[in-house]
């Protein structure tokens, strides 16, 4: 990302942001720019707290690869986070507001479904294992219980909500960023990525109040196995 600013004819000022995907993630996916663009176009429509997308440029005139152009948001990552800024509670209550979107009255079919990766991520090999993880007990868990259901009715997702994916300013969450990764799927997926990061930046307690305040906003099943 690179920002800059631009004069108009009337003399004022504004700062963007030139976006461009990485060499990664259109080997993945070459339409990128354009899936964020329009998911943009959408959060920014459904009132979310995003960035407004201002161009989208695939022609390959200016750099070799596709870009596009978007609102720059005053903010900064909350790291560590102000104790009176009712952080988690902020976090949940965006992601909620996401995860409420009514789908069904939006174009998504251009977002992938969420996979389900489980068998996959087993079968994934690293020439470093630390034994005290007990990778091939997790391997063989991993297998046993895929494919994972999907209980709840498939929502946009973020695909990567985390607090370095959030801006901050006075104490109030101004925007959230990088959507590059958004897809269709189980609440749950997102859900449980942002305890897990929550977890590991913030600790044990701010993952509780995170995880209590979205469940006091979402309406769903939490519940993905169930005994014999």
């Amino acid at each position: 990302m690179t920002a800059f600013e631009v004069k108009d004819s009337d003399g004022q000022m504004s700062r963007m942001i030139l976006r461009r995907p990485s060499e990664q993630t259109l080997q993945r996916n070459p339409q990128a720019a354009e899936d964020e663009f329009k998911v943009l176009q959408l959060t920014k429509s459904l009132g979310l707290a995003t960035q407004t997308p201002y161009y989208l440029d695939q022609s390959g005139t200016i750099f070799s690869t596709p870009y596009l152009v978007i609102e720059y948001v005053e903010g900064k990552p909350a790291f560590p986070p102000s104790p009176g800024a009712d952080f988690t509670f902020q976090l949940a209550k965006h992601l909620a507001k996401i995860h409420h979107a009514d789908c069904l009255k939006q174009d998504l079919s251009f977002l992938p479904k969420a996979a389900n990766e489980c068998i996959e991520v087993s079968r994934r090999q690293s020439a470093y294992v630390n034994l005290s993880l007990e990778v091939d007990h997790i391997r063989d868990m991993l297998e046993e219980i895929s494919p994972l259901p999907e209980r709840n009715a498939s929502v946009l997702l973020h695909g990567d909500y985390w607090p370095g994916n959030t801006l901050w300013r006075n104490d109030t969450l101004a925007a959230i960023i990088d959507w590059e990764d958004s897809q269709i799927g189980d609440p749950l997926i997102d859900f449980a990525i942002s305890r897990l990061d929550i977890l590991w930046i913030c600790g044990n307690d701010a993952m509780h109040s995170f995880t209590h305040h979205y469940q006091s906003l979402m309406d769903i099943n939490y519940q993905y196995f169930t005994k014999a």
